[in-house]
This record gives C-alpha cells, sequence and structure tokens, in this order.
C-alpha cells in the first residue's frame, strides 16, 4: 500500500526549505520516519487488519511531499 503525503513539513523543516537546506531535510527526514516507524505500522495494521511487513519513506522536501510504502504480508 503506498500513501501519499503533502504539506508534510516540520516547522523546521520549513524554515531550512526557506534558506534552501534541502539537503538538511533529506538528512533529517529519516530519523523522523524512524522515530514514528512502530506508530504508521501499527496503525495501518489496526485499520486493514493486516500485518505490515517492512515500511519504507521517502520524501521531496522540496515540494513538501512524502511517501509511506507499507507492504502487507499475505493474509492467512
Amino acid at each position: 500500500m503506498v500513501v501519499l503525503l503533502q504539506d508534510m513539513r516540520t516547522v523546521a523543516e520549513r524554515q531550512l526549505v526557506a534558506l534552501g537546506k534541502h539537503g538538511r531535510v533529506r538528512e533529517h527526514r529519516p530519523f523522523l520516519q524512524l522515530a514514528f516507524e512502530d506508530r504508521k505500522r501499527s496503525e495501518v495494521e489496526r485499520i486493514l487488519r493486516r500485518r505490515v511487513s517492512p515500511c519504507i519513506s521517502g520524501t521531496e522536501p522540496a515540494r513538501g511531499l512524502a511517501a509511506e510504502l507499507f507492504v502487507l504480508e499475505p493474509r492467512a
């Protein structure tokens, strides 16, 4: 399952983008994504009633876009 997010930057990330520091946002964002990975995974599992195997995240700071890829395990 792919989830596309818009306007997902934090206040600090918006400031870095305004300063032209897109690379800093790309360096910092994986730490935020990792910090919330268990929560994201559990919410998807709860809503879909399916187990999630890997969770993969990506971001485009200049446009404020992010993508979350949740690989669902096969149904029993």
